[in-house]
């Protein structure tokens, strides 16, 4: 399931350059985006930053959106 939400972010996302040495890491202008399956938990985490809150809050929401429609 993770992968179908990283291919859902990257089609959202195309101008976004990508680094995918650690999990998948999306770069765009006002905010990056990390991706990444944990080794030792069945978790995902899912990290964002901005230089303000309300710019993290709003790709936060559009995340959760994203996750939400795989997971349920």
């Amino acid at each position: 399931q993770a992968q179908v939400i990283i291919d859902l972010v990257s089609k959202e996302y195309p101008n976004a350059q990508v680094n995918t040495s650690d999990g998948c890491r999306f770069d765009l202008d006002d905010v990056w985006i990390h991706i990444r399956t944990s080794n030792t938990e069945p978790i995902m985490r899912v990290i964002l930053e901005s230089k303000d809150p309300q710019t993290t809050q709003k790709y936060a929401n559009h995340m959760d959106e994203i996750c939400s429609s795989v997971l349920t």
